[in-house]
């Protein structure tokens, strides 16, 4: 039997628990689907990838512009001014987004931004929402076997290689597994080694590209994303600090743990390559200019 009320009786309810998607935006091009071909506001655009190179007009996240606003007048609310804020249209009007808010996807599809405060508040991050790289382990293990049995076997034609030597082929495919473990642990330790592993499989940023950077970049850049949360709080900057050694583009601060987990793991990047050239075989490589 469904029970039934009176407009004098309250009752309380919950709300349904909804995954939802999010993504923190500071500046235009920052959303994921920005540069998608149902989200251009073009008759004629380039390709996708173009309009990303070009720093185009978000699709998602457009440019703040509002009439009788000044684009150099501070933000209400984040103090920033709003020529550095975007703008999310809705049937009713829209929603202006300051730099660091959450911008959420609805269960409709509808899109709305989130202050950073009410977000931590309000949900938990779902590890499914972003598949860690410890899953991805197996895979890039194979990879690296396979590619350091073709490297010891250099001149061996590539279809012959599996039948080279088996014996031997065992014994180093076990102590390659060995080298990594059988997974990485949980807890802050972990999502550093996580974050690390990530930064060279995911991104690339190989020992050889690392190598590069000998100028203290990879330190600098760990001591700018620690103390990034500082910036935010205390003056609204989420701007890189004047140290930050790449270009303004390649500075991508998240929420407080996650700025210190990449910090950890850019630090362990740079004692990585202070032990490789202190090798007897170490060479130094010219400092690099590009961004990390």
């Amino acid at each position: 039997m469904e029970a039934s009320f009176t407009s004098e009786q309250s009752m309380k309810a919950r709300k349904k628990p909804v995954v939802i998607e999010a993504h923190q935006w500071f500046k235009n091009g920052d959303h994921p689907d920005d540069y998608a071909e149902e989200n251009q506001h073009y008759e004629y655009p380039p390709d996708a990838a173009t309009r990303k190179a070009q720093n185009w007009e978000g699709g998602v996240v457009r440019y703040f512009r509002r009439p009788g606003v000044d684009g150099e007048s501070p933000c209400s609310e984040c103090g920033q001014r709003f020529h550095n804020h975007g703008w999310i249209d809705t049937l009713e009007d829209g929603h202006r987004v300051c730099p660091g808010d959450y911008i959420i996807t609805g269960v409709a599809g509808e899109r709305y931004p989130c202050k950073p405060d009410i977000f931590a508040a309000t949900y938990d991050i779902l590890d499914e929402a972003a598949p860690s790289s410890r899953n991805l382990l197996q895979p890039p293990l194979q990879r690296l076997m396979r590619e350091a049995w073709i490297n010891w076997h250099e001149g061996f034609p590539e279809e012959d290689i599996p039948e080279v030597n088996p014996s031997f082929r065992m014994g180093f495919e076990s102590a390659c597994e060995c080298i990594i473990p059988a997974g990485i642990p949980d807890g802050a330790f972990g999502d550093v080694l996580d974050e690390r592993l990530r930064q060279v499989m995911e991104e690339g940023w190989t020992p050889e590209h690392d190598d590069k950077h000998n100028g203290g970049q990879l330190a600098l850049a760990a001591a700018c994303y620690a103390v990034a949360q500082d910036a935010r709080e205390n003056y609204n900057d989420y701007s890189p600090p004047p140290f930050w050694p790449w270009a303004a583009e390649w500075w991508k601060p998240k929420d407080y743990r996650r700025d210190l987990v990449r910090a950890a793991a850019l630090l362990i990047a740079e004692i990585e390559r202070i032990d490789r050239a202190a090798e007897p075989n170490g060479s130094v490589q010219p400092t690099a200019k590009a961004g990390r």
